[in-house]
């Protein structure tokens, strides 16, 4: 019989050993406090580990990409920042046919990203390297859709009152909307919310009568913070055929469905498509768009995935709709791509305004799902989306709940492993959970740089590890060596053991 294993990823688990900003102690998760108790790895996770800036917090996307790919490769922002460095994205020919068409049709120019969003989405920098080298007889309009993901819940005022005073010496710049990313990033199919943002862009029925940064203040008076902003409309200024829309972002799980709704001829809400616009990115968001894109994709040979199918094993790779590339196409560096003896099943989120509402999410249902599949796959990855999701509304009693109701089903889980005989190991991609508050009590929605805690338990032994500290780029390399099988020598990670 061939051997199995699981890996369980835990989006959002890092290791803090403060008691009171982390959500984790404060829970009474006795699976967990057992863990802990007991041998387990640290992982790094961030800044030069997975080939980021110092300093450079993580997030899920990279995560997942380093864990499959079993290496450390050079990330979209690295990539992009060295462009503007090394003085070469002026010289680029997306960038250059873009101004030529709007020389040709006396047209505008809308950059469209998520605004200071810290490296996450997009880099203020970048705006501000582009803004500097267009020309300045062209009209320049941008789209800002604001954070609290990732950054303050009230970030926005402080940092688009730093990015006005830079905007004074460019006459031809406007803020011509704004988007809370709970309309423009949406990623779950939600699409009354892209429409929303999509209209304002446009076919504004209206134009706000106050300026932008008053229009924060308002929001802010009325409680209403960063990523739930009103799509709003501050000119006239709207996206028309011959204009050039370039989408500032690189990061692509929450730039696909508002690039849809432009590039795309059919679009799931009602809207008339607008003709001979240029279209650029950042990167290739979706494998059907097919155009103007600054960062090219790399080949990237025998991830994980790949080598476990070249191998005969069968695998089962199981989320719920909020993590949907997580499992599959980021763990292939990008490649949207099901493998022979592969089998993908994704779980829907639940439609709710903000994850709080129901920190259970789907985790459950992921479980019962599992309960009827475990038979039929040699390898098994379950990725639980609920701390990253839940932990990014820093709601503390919601982070808890979440908590406690993952520490039920990762015992459950255990105990079925028990029973079949099951390896397995317990992980996580990256963090925050473990900090809902800094030391000035401050409310942290963003991503930390701790590492992340890294178990292998085998017949209900958890193994020690020689050493202590490792990478999450160790993982790949760790899980074929456990199905003895021969670790490509793409796969640069070394082997937890």
């Amino acid at each position: 019989m061939t051997k199995k294993i699981w890996l369980i990823i835990l989006d959002w688990f890092g290791i803090n050993e403060k008691i009171e900003n982390n959500a984790i102690k404060k829970t009474n998760t006795p699976i967990f406090d057992e863990l802990f108790a007991t041998k387990h790895t640290s992982l790094e996770a961030s800044e030069e580990y997975v080939w980021l800036p110092k300093w450079q917090m993580w997030n899920s996307e990279i995560g997942h990409i380093t864990i499959g790919s079993g290496r450390i490769l050079k990330q979209d922002l690295v990539e992009i920042t060295d462009l503007f460095n090394e003085n070469k994205f002026k010289d680029l020919e997306e960038f250059k046919d873009a101004l030529k068409h709007i020389e040709k049709n006396n047209s505008k120019i809308h950059l469209m990203w998520l605004f200071w969003s810290w490296w996450v989405h997009a880099y203020i920098e970048h705006q501000i390297w582009i803004i500097k080298i267009i020309p300045k007889n062209i009209k320049v309009c941008l789209h800002l859709f604001s954070d609290w993901r990732d950054l303050a819940r009230d970030s926005m005022k402080k940092e688009f009152e730093k990015f006005l005073i830079f905007l004074k010496d460019y006459e031809n710049v406007e803020v011509t909307t704004i988007s809370g990313r709970f309309y423009a990033m949406d990623r779950d199919n939600n699409w009354e919310r892209i429409e929303k943002t999509y209209d304002v862009m446009t076919n504004p029925d209206n134009i706000s009568t106050i300026t932008p940064i008053d229009f924060i203040k308002l929001n802010y008076e009325k409680e209403i913070y960063d990523e739930f902003f009103k799509p709003t409309s501050f000119t006239w200024n709207k996206v028309e055929k011959w204009d050039v829309l370039f989408h500032l972002n690189f990061r692509s799980d929450r730039c696909v469905q508002l690039t849809k709704a432009f590039y795309e001829n059919e679009c799931p809400f009602q809207r008339k498509k607008i003709e001979n616009l240029y279209i650029c990115t950042m990167k290739k968001f979706y494998k059907e768009y097919d155009w103007n894109v600054i960062v090219k994709d790399i080949e990237v040979k025998n991830t994980l995935w790949e080598v476990l199918s070249n191998n005969n094993l069968t695998q089962l790779h199981l989320a719920e709709t909020e993590k949907f590339s997580h499992v599959t196409k980021y763990f292939n560096w990008w490649k949207q791509i099901v493998f022979p003896w592969e089998k993908d099943i994704l779980i829907p989120s639940p439609k709710v305004l903000t994850y709080d509402l129901k920190p259970e999410m789907s985790a459950r249902e992921i479980f019962e799902t599992y309960k009827k599949e475990l038979e039929n796959f040699d390898f098994t990855v379950i990725n639980f989306a609920n701390w990253d999701m839940v932990g990014h509304t820093w709601n503390m009693q919601a982070a808890i709940k979440t908590v406690e109701i993952l520490d039920e089903i990762v015992w459950k889980l255990i105990n079925i492993s028990k029973q079949k005989n099951i390896d397995y190991y317990i992980t996580a991609d990256h963090w925050n959970c473990e900090v809902m508050f800094d030391d000035k009590w401050e409310v942290v929605t963003s991503h930390t740089t701790n590492r992340v805690p890294f178990w292998y338990i085998k017949n209900w032994e958890i193994i020690e590890l020689k050493e202590k500290i490792w990478t999450i780029a160790d993982i790949a390399p760790t899980i074929l060596n456990n199905f003895w099988i021969k670790i490509p020598s793409e796969m640069t990670g070394k082997i937890l053991g």
